[in-house]
């Protein structure tokens, strides 16, 4: 039960994280969706609501730690924002397999929002460098409690406490720029 609710807590923080809005012949009709019945507020600190901005660009461990970050970020915005436009930016089409959720927008709002009281945090706990280019990093997720709302109906599903997950992030340099290749729960 606890690798399951590490799994599913790394899938809603990173799930669909990929640039992956290829041309679809039979598009998916986007559904219907209600506000939750309580969001975040911009004068309680933090506010969930607004886009991350992604990072300068620099190969380097703090540029890579920067980006690790802002890949923490931008699926807990998008899932509380309604808005997978904001993960394009976040990997290849062609080598992320999170791609298909991600050009999905059907199961893209099927998700449940978690709106969180606090920004969730990332611990690098190691790096590995296995190629010039291609970066392994073990990480802890660290998710403050939340709350789980239908993203239809925008009705409270649940309650949950604290918790943290590792996950285990690959990252390559390609082109001048940082992008997820690959993620899972560790």
């Amino acid at each position: 039960m606890h690798r399951l609710r590490a799994l599913a807590a790394s899938l809603v923080l990173v799930l669909p994280l990929a640039g992956c809005w290829g041309g679809d012949d039979d598009p998916t009709p986007t559904p219907e969706l209600t506000a939750p019945t309580k969001t975040p507020a911009a004068s309680e600190g933090w506010n969930q609501l607004l886009r991350p901005e992604r990072p300068r660009d620099v190969k380097s461990e703090e540029g890579l730690r920067a980006y690790v970050d802002y890949l923490v970020a931008v699926p807990t915005y998008a899932f509380a924002a309604q808005d997978p436009s904001s993960l394009a930016d976040l990997g290849d089409a062609e080598s992320c397999h999170l791609c298909v959720l991600a050009g999905d927008v059907g199961a893209f709002y099927a998700q449940e929002i978690h709106l969180y009281e606090e920004r969730p945090t990332v611990r690098i706990m190691s790096l590995e460098n296995p190629s010039e280019n291609r970066f392994v990093v073990e990480a802890e997720i660290h998710s403050p409690p939340s709350r789980r709302f239908d993203p239809r109906s925008g009705e409270l599903r649940g309650e949950e406490p604290a918790h943290t997950s590792g996950v285990r992030f690959e990252v390559e340099w390609v082109e001048g720029r940082w992008e997820l290749t690959y993620h899972r729960a560790s």
